[in-house]
């Protein structure tokens, strides 16, 4: 069965987070809070599915809690994606520490994706650009982006709008690529 993806945002509390995973399993959620965490809980111990949490940095301390509830009922793989300060609040004084040791005692493994490598990038932005993707082209991409995938990402498709808006200026030379990519990175929120 597929897994079920939740996207948080940084209104996301416990009661939201708990009714889009109701949403999700094709469930009533008109219980309480506490109600519908056992609810989900028993649902996903009948039925067996992954729990991808994108952004789960914005989570909320109850939130996390009903997390923890929820594996400790029907231990289904639970992933949480986020920011490098999902992984600070695990080692954090932030939270409460029964807080923190529950969280921590459940975490299997955690994994901090670096920045991507030049090679990397190179091949995502050679099968973005194909033949404009030159190594003067790449460095500039990798050097605007630092190298963060998300960045590389985001940046890829407003070169390629870009280029198809400018097309005869290319061509005449009025424009060049790297002014198209310094436009794009000029676009992009980074920090």
């Amino acid at each position: 069965m597929a897994p079920v993806y939740i996207m948080c945002s940084r209104n996301v509390t416990a009661r939201y987070l708990l009714s889009k995973l109701a949403e999700s399993l094709r469930l009533y959620d008109g219980h309480s809070t506490a109600h519908l965490e056992e609810v989900v809980a028993e649902k996903l111990k009948r039925n067996p599915r992954p729990l991808l949490i994108d952004q789960a940095n914005y989570l909320c301390e109850r939130a996390l809690g009903s997390i923890c509830f929820i594996w400790e009922m029907a231990r289904v793989p639970i992933v949480l994606i986020g920011t490098k300060d999902l992984y600070n609040l695990f080692s954090s004084t932030k939270l409460r520490e029964d807080i923190r040791a529950q969280l921590a005692s459940r975490v299997a493994l955690h994994y901090v994706l670096p920045e991507l490598a030049l090679s990397e990038a190179r091949v995502i932005i050679e099968r973005a650009l194909r033949e404009d993707a030159s190594d003067q082209a790449i460095a500039q991409i990798y050097s605007v982006t630092g190298g963060i995938h998300r960045h590389v990402d985001m940046i890829l498709p407003r070169i390629l709008e870009l280029k198809a808006k400018n097309e005869t200026k290319l061509l005449t030379g009025e424009v060049k690529m790297s002014d198209l990519i310094r436009t794009a990175a000029s676009r992009l929120m980074t920090g």
